[in-house]
């Protein structure tokens, strides 16, 4: 297996998949003085899950490209051999097991129901699909998805906040201009407010807050693309909203937004004046300073300014070649190569557009 993929998310859920399944399968396991531990485990291959697409660490890891294989990429088996039979007997055979430790018996039987529900429904036809899609889209080719959000039990709200997930990250990959796109990413963000505060859910807060946070920032991009192009816009709200509410996460929000808003404008506008002054401005506080003491925007930063404001292929060849060898650095994990990887291909194609 590849190197990359063992601090990835999708990993650290397997392993916590096989030491499940190996506890289960042990002579001496006692579900029912280790019951709490069972559901912290199970409920943390679930959050793993949604963090891998939240981060789209699928996209990159070539491990993905054959999920089905133990030898050349990411074996699901163990995650779909794990035997609840044990369990059952457990159950049925001792009638003094206490109410309350049968309800938690039952919530890791849901939770291992749902995992498998996820994976083999959901993750792996999803990210196959996307894989497919993203290698041909030099070719003009139609690609009927293999799964659909459908889900035979509504009132299961893990799996309904999956299927909102895996929506919102098809958005964020094929995102556009259209309005059926800032429509449908209105639609995922009222969805997850609706269900947010359901018991079943409270194990996922942090990834439910990440997919709000996310959504709020597409919704931003969304308006200052379509503002920049020209499309109609049909909003519930002015731009204005979206940048306040992502300003209130902290630090980084606020510097990602004022990238969107740097990088957004009409040629001939006005702000584009004042866009280029400032980013000259800025260039000259980082124009001594060596690759690596740039931060992710100072990076950007230094490609827009020798894309577009002083154009120079050498200078864009030469942060590339640094780019190369810095995404591909070892002690790294997939969150961060992957982050790495979207910015030297953000390099990549400002170089080639400038050519």
């Amino acid at each position: 297996m590849n190197q990359n993929t063992t601090n990835s998310y999708i990993s650290k859920s397997l392993d916590i998949a096989k030491d499940i399944d190996k506890k289960l399968r042990a002579e001496d396991f006692d579900i029912i003085n280790n019951i709490g531990s069972f559901i912290s485990s199970v409920e943390e291959i679930i959050s793993c899950l949604f963090n891998s697409i939240l981060i789209g660490e699928f996209i990159t890891d070539t491990n993905f490209e054959n999920l089905n294989s133990s030898q050349e990429g990411l074996d699901f088996s163990v995650i779909e051999n794990i035997d609840l039979l044990s369990i059952e007997n457990i159950l049925a055979n001792n009638k003094e097991i206490p109410d309350s430790t049968r309800s938690s018996i039952e919530i890791f039987k849901e939770r291992i129901i749902q995992i498998k529900s996820i994976i083999f429904d959901l993750y792996i036809p999803f990210v196959k699909d996307v894989r497919v899609i993203l290698k041909n889209q030099e070719r003009d080719i139609v690609i009927t998805s293999s799964y659909n959000y459908q889900i035979t039990n509504n009132n299961d709200y893990v799996l309904k906040t999956f299927i909102l997930n895996i929506s919102l990250c098809s958005i964020d990959i094929f995102f556009n201009e259209t309005q059926y796109c800032f429509d449908r990413i209105t639609s995922i963000k009222d969805e997850v407010l609706s269900i947010e505060k359901k018991s079943e859910l409270r194990f996922l807060i942090n990834e439910i807050e990440k997919i709000k946070k996310k959504a709020t920032f597409l919704l931003f991009k969304w308006c200052k693309r379509a503002e920049v192009s020209g499309v109609s816009l049909y909003i519930d709200k002015g731009i204005e909203s979206y940048e306040t509410e992502l300003k209130k996460y902290g630090n980084n929000w606020i510097l990602l937004v004022d990238y969107i808003n740097n990088h957004y404008y009409n040629e001939n506008s006005e702000k584009r004046k004042n866009s280029e002054i400032k980013l000259k401005k800025s260039f000259a506080d980082i124009k001594d300073k060596n690759f690596e003491e740039f931060s992710c925007r100072e990076i950007h930063l230094y490609i827009k300014y020798y894309k577009d404001i002083n154009k120079n292929l050498d200078k864009l060849d030469e942060i590339i070649l640094f780019l190369e060898e810095w995404k591909d650095e070892e002690k790294i994990n997939n969150e961060e190569k992957n982050i790495r990887t979207i910015i030297y291909n953000y390099a990549r194609n400002n170089r080639f557009s400038l050519h």
